[in-house]
Order: C-alpha cells, then sequence, then structure tokens
C-alpha cells in the first residue's frame, strides 16, 4: 500500500468508469442488509404522580416493540451543559432498573438534560422518554450495536424530538425573541440583519 493522500481520483482510478467500479465493489463488501427487526429498546417512565418529597423517580423499562399508539420524547443533547442555578428547583433524580428485583441509582448525564427533558414530555402529557445514556446498556458491546441498528428509527419514530441546548437565555427580551422565531410570528426580518438573526446565530453558536 503506498501513499495516495495527493492523487485526485482521476489520477488513482484513470477513469470514471473504474471509479464506479471501486465503488461498487466497496459496497458489496461494507454494505451490511438489516432486517426491520421489532424496535426493541428501553425508555424512562414519568410516574403520573408527582412525589411528595424533591425525590423524583423514573423506571427504566424494557419494550420489545412498542405498540403503534406508543408516543415518546427522544432526545438529543450535548455534555457541556450549564449548572442549576440557584433560584432553579431540581428535584432529586433517582432511576429504577432491574426487572422485578428493583434497584435505583442516579442518572449517568447531566442532571439539567434530564430535567428539562422530563419538563418537555409532562408538558406533553407524555410518559415515556428515550435518552441514550441510560436506555442504551454503555456496558453491553451487543446492546450497544444493536442500538445503531436502529437509532435512526428511535428518533424517526418518536412523536416528539427535542435538542437540548447549553446556551443560557440570559434576559426576558432574548427570550420573547426565541419564541417569536418558533411560533413564525408575521414581521420577522427577511434581509437577515434583524434581531430574530442575532438571537439564531447566539443558539447555533451553542458548543
Amino acid at each position: 500500500m503506498r501513499k495516495d493522500t495527493a492523487l485526485t481520483f482521476g489520477d488513482i482510478h484513470g477513469s470514471v468508469e473504474a471509479l464506479l467500479e471501486s465503488v461498487e465493489e466497496i459496497e458489496k463488501l461494507a454494505l451490511v442488509e438489516v432486517e426491520e427487526k421489532p424496535l426493541r429498546t428501553r425508555f424512562l417512565k414519568i410516574p403520573h404522580e408527582q412525589p411528595e418529597n424533591d425525590i423524583f423517580t423514573l423506571e427504566l423499562i424494557d419494550l420489545i416493540e412498542p405498540g403503534s399508539d406508543l408516543e415518546w420524547v427522544s432526545v438529543s443533547y450535548c455534555w457541556a451543559q450549564p449548572e442549576p442555578q440557584e433560584c432553579q428547583r431540581i428535584p432529586e433524580y433517582q432511576i429504577l432498573y432491574g426487572g422485578s428485583n428493583k434497584q435505583s441509582r442516579y442518572p449517568k448525564y447531566p442532571i439539567m438534560v434530564l430535567h428539562r427533558a422530563i419538563r418537555f414530555a409532562q408538558s406533553r402529557n407524555c410518559q415515556y422518554v428515550w435518552i441514550d445514556q441510560e436506555c442504551i446498556n454503555q456496558s453491553e458491546p451487543s446492546d450497544i450495536e444493536h442500538h445503531l441498528q436502529i437509532m435512526h428509527r428511535i428518533y424517526a419514530e418518536s412523536r416528539w424530538t427535542v435538542g437540548v441546548l447549553s446556551c443560557e437565555i440570559p434576559t426576558q427580551r432574548l427570550l420573547d425573541s426565541l419564541l417569536d422565531i418558533v411560533s413564525l410570528k408575521p414581521g420577522l426580518s427577511r434581509d437577515g440583519k434583524g434581531p430574530e438573526m442575532r438571537v439564531i446565530q447566539y443558539v447555533r453558536g451553542d458548543p
């Protein structure tokens, strides 16, 4: 094998036909046909009743094939999340797992991600939330591989998909502008120079 990073595809293959033949050969070797198997995954189940104390318990449940009427929230997020502010009242979240022999543990991912995802699901009267770090067994390679094969379905078949950003909205004015954009309020600037564009640029700066 020789280093060919300085060469073009034309230099390497000589013709378009030869390039296409190489691509087809790679496809035969690399592509794997995956059957549409049942959507075997797990969800965090939100209790119907609110806790009387500051402990909010979620249950990690196994579902072999979610029914057609099952709705869930799939969550995408970044790890760099701000710490809860003193004025924010965040409950202590615990997760029950283990089938009939229930055990409890703390969440594995940033608490603000979980809190915001749960609040969104509650606002939509949705009991089920899917977040990769909790719903995939990170210590089991076969479970990771299985979810890599069905990840597109988890997001595509969810009722809502939310992206939890890490940038803070420090002022009411910024929040109002963001809400105007989300609601497609008439009168927004079309030349890319209005205040709403500054809001979009601010959010796009999320790491």
